[in-house]
């Protein structure tokens, strides 16, 4: 992360996966607190800085070696969401959530995304069998 905070802050935001149309700041109503007719109140909602924050709070609290694996996923245009890069899990064979992340992306990439759809139906349905 580069020193100088208008050059961080830059360089955070390159590192983010771009916003999507459903982050883009918009008003949210909010009930009249007394419960009487008064004029509508309303709140901001701003997911795209809330995510832009929550996940620099967790960058902030990582190690050395998470974040160049964060920084290296991010060279191969595999973002970070904030996922676990600390605990490992034993249905991931072991890997933490980010590192399932960028493995799942990579056969993704190797099998294509019509073959990787297609398999990722059929493991659903497996998992689902017997239920409904």
């Amino acid at each position: 992360m580069p020193p100088a905070p208008t050059d961080a802050a830059r360089w955070w935001i390159d590192m983010q996966e771009k916003p999507a149309p459903h982050e883009a700041p918009h008003r949210h109503p909010v009930a009249a607190s007394n419960g009487r007719d008064e004029k509508p109140k309303y709140r901001w909602i701003t997911p795209y800085t809330d995510r832009l924050r929550d996940n620099l709070r967790i960058f902030l609290t990582l190690t050395h070696e998470q974040h160049r694996l964060i920084i290296a996923a991010r060279e191969d245009d595999i973002y970070w969401r904030g996922d676990d890069v600390e605990h490992r899990n034993k249905y991931l064979d072991g890997r933490t959530a980010f590192e399932n992340v960028i493995y799942e992306t990579e056969r993704m990439r190797k099998i294509g995304v019509d073959a990787y759809k297609a398999e990722a139906l059929q493991r659903m349905r497996k998992m689902t069998r017997g239920f409904g």
